[in-house]
């Protein structure tokens, strides 16, 4: 009888390993799927975005040359393309019928975990109201609008004190970086269609990072927007507020500053 039991006991710790062995390679397979397809997910952006900086974009003295009637044949939800340089930042802009259009899908609509760089969906002239929201996702490979948080160390920002909206007429307007701020995604800092810039200048600057000088004036504004973690469920946001400093900049005849 007491080897019986022994025998039994025996066998059933046998079952417990084979199971909690079974149990560890599954989990172990799974892993390596997980980790295989957010692999695969990000290889694919850098060659979506590689493929269109190779297929419209030229370089001149510094700035982009855009090949826009292509690019707009293939999507005219394209506005502009926004360049901070020597950063990953360097993307076409869009704007989807809502906020949704772009959210995770690429310039032909596909799905694409990065989504797209787009203008809010609520903005009637977008780069021309005194303030325009554009927004992009925070990747952990450093794409899209991750370099954003950078804009906390006050070197980054010596170093990278410009965006650069190139429109579809040709021309560049450059924009200086002039506040750093994280905020809840519901702020009203995210209000479209400001009859003026006074009472914006005075919430972006409440919470401002930064001390970059410039003059306050009714210029139009950026406000580029990301995600503070990477939790989808977290509400948390940075945002960089710039100023345009000068429009109608020439690619084709002007050396970037």
């Amino acid at each position: 009888m007491k080897h019986k039991e022994m025998k039994k006991k025996k066998g059933f710790k046998d079952y417990s390993r084979l199971l909690l062995l079974t149990i560890c390679v599954a989990v172990f397979l799974y892993s390596g799927y997980q980790l295989l397809n957010i692999y695969l997910e990000y290889r694919n952006i850098g060659k979506t975005y590689d493929a269109l900086l190779d297929a419209y974009v030229e370089e001149n003295n510094g700035f982009h040359v855009i090949a826009w009637d292509e690019l707009l044949e293939r999507n005219p939800d394209v506005i502009a393309w926004i360049q901070i340089p020597n950063t990953n930042i360097d993307y076409p802009v869009l704007q989807g019928e809502t906020n949704d259009t772009y959210l995770r899908h690429d310039i032909d609509g596909n799905y694409l975990v990065a989504g797209s760089i787009f203008v809010d969906a609520n903005h009637n002239a977008p780069l021309q109201e005194p303030n325009t929201i554009i927004y992009g996702h925070n990747m952990r490979n450093n794409s899209m609008f991750s370099d954003l948080k950078r804009y906390i160390d006050p070197q980054f920002v010596e170093d990278h004190p410009y965006v650069y909206i190139y429109l579809r007429d040709g021309t560049v307007s450059q924009y200086q970086i002039v506040s750093s701020q994280q905020i809840d995604a519901y702020s009203d800092i995210y209000m479209v269609n400001l009859p003026n810039l006074d009472a914006h200048y005075t919430k972006i600057m409440s919470g401002n990072t930064l001390n970059v000088p410039f003059e306050r004036d009714q210029s139009p504004m950026i406000t580029l927007s990301t995600c503070a973690t990477y939790d989808v469920n977290n509400t948390a946001r940075v945002v960089v507020h710039a100023a345009l400093q000068i429009s109608g900049i020439n690619p084709e005849t002007e050396q970037m500053q």
